[in-house]
């Protein structure tokens, strides 16, 4: 399922394996340098979430020691995790930047006829002015179709709303729906 042995993907997987292995070891320096290459494995392989979290947890380990290159690993993790909507995960890095003494960035969240949404919702919510059905919706924004008719839960009973097109009408009358927007697959 994962392929052959030496693949990008299980290269990168065994580093971050090897990484938290070594921490608990108390081997810090090994334990970096086994997370800094998970971290540019799945840089490499377009996988956000897991570059992500390895640089989350290089933030951990670096912690007050190198406190430069924790802030940098722990600011870069979050502004991917909210990018992603990956919200525990960003409430996680947010947790470990306070305890670094940095104070992260404000979430600036979208309105939507007043009513503020997050990134993800607000993504969902253009998608679905675009016409995408929610199994498309779910592919584009590499998230199981659940997760998608969750956000549409959210998003309909912030709005007040009860359907797909009384969402595009708002999304569509708010300017949110940009011309790349229009022109999906």
């Amino acid at each position: 399922i994962l392929g052959p042995p030496g693949t990008p993907y299980l290269t990168a997987l065994a580093s971050r394996a090897a990484g938290l292995a070594r921490q608990a070891l108390d081997q810090r320096e090994t334990a970096m340098v086994c997370l800094t290459r998970a971290h540019e494995g799945f840089s490499a392989l377009d996988m956000p979430f897991e570059a992500a979290r390895c640089l989350l947890e290089q933030a951990a380990l670096a912690g007050a020691v190198q406190s430069e290159t924790a802030a940098t690993a722990g600011l870069q993790g979050l502004a991917v995790f909210e990018r992603l909507g990956a919200r525990r995960y960003a409430d996680r890095a947010r947790r470990l930047l306070r305890k670094l003494g940095i104070s992260p960035p404000v979430t600036r969240r979208v309105c939507l006829s007043g009513i503020p949404l997050s990134e993800r919702e607000l993504d969902v919510s253009r998608l679905v002015a675009s016409g995408l059905t929610t199994p498309e919706i779910a592919r584009r924004l590499v998230l199981s179709p659940r997760t998608v008719t969750t956000h549409l839960v959210h998003i309909y009973s912030r709005l007040g709303i009860r359907s797909r097109a009384a969402l595009a009408r708002r999304v569509i009358d708010a300017g949110l729906l940009s011309s790349e927007d229009e022109n999906t697959e």
